[in-house]
């Protein structure tokens, strides 16, 4: 997977990394040279199958399948037991963000949840003005008791 902002590697400087691996090229100077990251590139060489063995075509037509497996699975939707993890999360009244953390599913397919399935969900912990006001007045006197317990320690 691609780092913040960064691009793929195309067919082109797939054929580019053979042609500097056959001259001898590091993967450094390789990197340097098309503008990549080092990891970037030494990964891609160690996906195809190291510097001897490497082959632009093979790589490139593994990554078409990676790419096309990954666009499946975010169609394909939840498995059982993630649809089971989402519900008991939803009980619980997280959030959104809590339940991707909790299940490891993605943001993205939780929230294609929610739309498939049409649920209106606002977590109880957060349901208004009011809610949120008393959890804000309850972390206050939490943090009160604590710095009354610092203090006393002191």
């Amino acid at each position: 997977m691609a780092g913040k902002g960064a691009t793929e590697i195309n067919f082109e400087e797939r054929r580019k990394i053979r042609l500097f691996l056959d001259d001898g090229s590091r993967t450094g100077r390789i990197a340097e040279i098309l503008g990549r990251s080092h990891s970037a590139i030494k990964q891609e060489i160690l996906r195809g199958g190291g510097k001897e063995k490497y082959c632009p075509e093979k790589c490139q037509r593994e990554y078409e399948e990676r790419r096309e497996a990954k666009k499946l699975r975010l169609r394909k939707g939840l498995t059982e037991k993630e649809v089971d993890d989402i519900q008991k999360c939803i009980e619980e009244g997280l959030s959104q963000n809590k339940i991707c953390e909790k299940t490891g599913v993605s943001f993205y397919r939780i929230r294609e949840y929610f739309k498939r399935n049409a649920i209106a969900y606002k977590p109880k912990h957060f349901t208004g003005l009011e809610g949120r006001i008393v959890a804000l007045e309850f972390q206050v006197e939490i943090l009160i008791d604590k710095i009354k317990e610092l203090c006393e320690q002191n």
